[in-house]
This record gives structure tokens, sequence and C-alpha cells, in this order.
């Protein structure tokens, strides 16, 4: 069904990429090092691989906030839910839920008279702050990775970047 397919982590992990890591770390970093005649003596393929896991983290945080966050603070309401999107957290949920919770969240997911008994199933369901805390230390882990496997041109941006997955 149209949920479960939304719950895939790797179909959310293509968004992610794709969008939030290409588009908030990777092109800015970019274009930086465009703007400093830096770009020439970089690996753009490194860049990619270094910016990406700060980018994924970026996202699953942002996906996070949109369920529990305060919109007070944050400047939005919250409507990944509503609006039937592939977020991190149902990744995540997905597989803890009981088949008649599935089915459940098939019926409400996307619509908006359904969206608040959903979100609450979700806070219920799943400790989204220690679930977020293992994600950052494997994006963390795949970071230093990526970090080790660069050449030397990127290192002076190893640690600035690394700063972004410490916040």
């Amino acid at each position: 069904s149209a949920v479960s397919s939304l719950a895939s982590l790797e179909r959310w992990t293509r968004i992610a990429v794709n969008k939030t890591a290409h588009y908030s770390v990777f092109a800015p970093v970019h274009l930086a090092a465009l703007a400093v005649d830096y770009c020439e003596a970089i690996d753009v393929g490194q860049l990619a691989r270094l910016t990406e896991p700060i980018g994924l983290l970026f996202q699953a945080q942002d996906d996070v906030l949109d369920l529990i966050g305060d919109p007070a603070l944050m400047g939005k309401v919250g409507r990944d839910i509503e609006e039937g999107k592939c977020t991190w957290v149902l990744c995540t949920v997905w597989d803890h839920l009981s088949p008649a919770e599935r089915e459940f969240v098939q019926q409400h997911y996307g619509t908006e008279d359904g969206a608040a008994a959903v979100k609450k199933l979700f806070i219920e369901k799943v400790d989204l702050e220690k679930e977020i805390a293992r994600f950052e230390e494997q994006t963390t882990a795949w970071y230093r990775e990526a970090a080790e496997a660069t050449s030397e041109p990127l290192k002076p941006l190893q640690k600035p970047l690394a700063a972004f997955l410490n916040k």
C-alpha cells in the first residue's frame, strides 16, 4: 500500500541524500570552495561522501522536530504526517507497529483528521530521542569513515563539517 512504500528507509535515504544532503550541505560547501578558487584541488566525489552523513542527520532531526518540536521555537507547525511525507520517523516507527497499528496508520497517514492520532501512536510506540541518538552515532561513524578516506585538500574542511554532527 501507499504508506508501507513510504516507510522504506532506503527510499528515505535516497530522498534525503538527493535533497537535504545535496542542497543543504554539499552545494554550499562546494560553492564556497568555488568562490575561493579551491575547487580544482578537491575531489567532488569525496566531498559528497563527506557531506552526506551530515545531510542525513540534519533531515532525520528535522523529521523528529516536525513531530515533537515546539512550533513556537521552530517558527512552523510540523505537517509531515498530514502531508503524507516519507520521513525518518515513519521509517523508524513502522517496524515497531503491530499489523493492526499499521492498518490504522495506512488509513490515517496523509489525512488531516487522523494526523493527531498517528502522531500520538508514533510518540508512544518508539523512544525517538533514543533512536535519533543511535542514528547520530551511525552518521558520525559514516562521517569518520569518509573523513579517513579523503585526500589532503579536503582535510581542512573536516573539523568545521564535523561540528555540524554535534549540534
